[in-house]
């Protein structure tokens, strides 16, 4: 087998994914620390903390940096999610080891400088600006604050610019100290490289680090709820969903064919009967978010304001109509279309160090495609059903839109909740 993990002495878990016939390695270091661990207090400092990585460590400032990742010719970036926070790259075999050097520092040594501080809170001011005028990312970061009421599951990642304006160069240290433990990071590598090689550079960098990190967060709890967003636009856009499973439960991939039966391409059902059939909306999709945590289905559609009740209507009747017409052509389809990009993901770097980066933070054991292969294609059609019907008959569900008079133009929550129960 290509993949080797195991924990190392100072506490991480690594991983690697040999590739030899291949001239890059894809680097992935997570740290298990995101959104849903903050409190109202340091909303949004996850993805601040995440914003200064790249501002200057004890042995680069920020140009060094730049200039040495420019040096690499490969790519580099971060991002911030609810559950965890990444640090990425991508370069030829030949640099791993400095590129790995460069991720490390700026983990483990980044100096939270004041005056750097400064200027990353007008630039994070500008990025949630550019949230709030974007109807897509403002509706669906409303959806979970509704979804999961008062909790920091369901707080946005950017967090509010009051705290933004607020945090200063102590609240970033004891972040760091607090999370940035090695029993919380996961480092793992797929291509041209070995694990031994790995392994001693994970060491050789995080000897040294406090290896113990002490968690104690909540479950979400999924509230449901309305949300109606008065913006002047020229469509209505309508997001819709319930609690689903997560990805740790045996479920999983029922529920991600599920999924894409309904709303997960061109051939899906709400696609053909939604655009094709009724040319109601242009885009017309479900989406199934699983977390270790938690789980999220939800229908999302974007209309013409005078056809905003006539999708929701017709969206929940399509959902309803499946559970006891789906076919068999359907499912075989589905399982197609997921062994195609399960094949088509061994070629690359990235898609290979992202599958083994997930199976270790959700598994804690790598997961071969041939199991994941298995657990697809066990799926039956009495399994498709049952997943839609305790979607679409939950005792709980969330509604959202924003445009133009919404209250003029959408159904109320209360004749939403009518259309789920009829």
């Amino acid at each position: 087998m290509s993949v080797i993990y195991k924990q190392l002495p100072c506490g991480i878990m690594a991983g690697c994914d040999s590739m030899n016939n291949v001239e890059s390695v894809a680097l992935k270091i997570m740290v298990k620390v995101g959104g849903m661990h903050e409190t109202s207090e340091n909303y949004g400092l996850s993805h601040f903390v995440e914003h200064m990585a790249f501002k200057g460590t004890k042995e680069r400032d920020k140009v060094q940096i730049a200039i040495a990742l420019d040096e690499l010719g490969g790519s580099f970036n971060a991002y911030t999610g609810k559950e965890h926070t990444v640090y990425l790259c991508r370069v030829p075999k030949t640099y791993f080891p400095e590129a790995f050097n460069i991720l490390s520092d700026i983990i483990l040594n980044s100096t939270y400088e004041e005056s750097e501080i400064e200027l990353e809170r007008e630039v994070i001011h500008q990025e949630i600006s550019m949230y709030e005028d974007s109807p897509e990312d403002k509706l669906s970061t409303e959806f979970y604050t509704t979804s999961f009421k008062e909790q920091p599951f369901g707080a946005s990642i950017l967090g509010p610019v009051e705290n933004i304006l607020r945090f200063n160069r102590d609240d970033f240290v004891r972040y760091i100290d607090n999370h940035y433990c090695n029993n919380n990071i996961i480092v793992a590598a797929a291509g041209n490289i070995s694990y031994d090689e790995l392994s001693n550079l994970t060491e050789d960098a995080f000897q040294k680090r406090e290896k113990t990190h002490q968690s104690s967060i909540e479950k979400p709890i999924f509230t449901g709820g309305e949300c109606y967003i008065e913006k002047d636009l020229e469509q209505t856009q309508i997001l819709f969903g319930f609690p689903a499973i997560e990805k740790t439960h045996a479920d999983y991939y029922k529920m991600q064919i599920m999924s894409l039966i309904l709303g997960g391409g061109m051939s899906s059902r709400l696609f053909q009967e939604i655009r094709e059939n009724l040319g109601l909306a242009y885009s017309v999709s479900a989406h199934y978010g699983a977390y270790k945590s938690c789980g999220m289905f939800s229908i999302y559609g974007g209309v013409d304001p005078k056809n905003a009740n006539l999708f929701i209507e017709k969206s929940i009747e399509e959902i309803k109509k499946s559970i006891d017409n789906v076919t068999f052509d359907e499912l075989e389809r589905v399982k197609k279309q997921l062994r195609c990009a399960i094949l088509m993901s061994t070629d690359g770097t990235s898609s290979r160090v992202g599958h083994l980066l997930s199976s270790l933070d959700v598994h804690g054991r790598y997961i071969s495609n041939e199991e994941v292969l298995q657990k697809v294609e066990a799926v039956n059609l009495n399994d498709i059903k049952l997943m839609i019907k305790n979607c679409i008959y939950s005792d709980k569900s969330t509604f959202s839109c924003i445009g133009r008079n919404i209250r003029e133009n959408v159904m109320n929550y209360e004749n939403f909740l009518n259309l789920l129960k009829s």
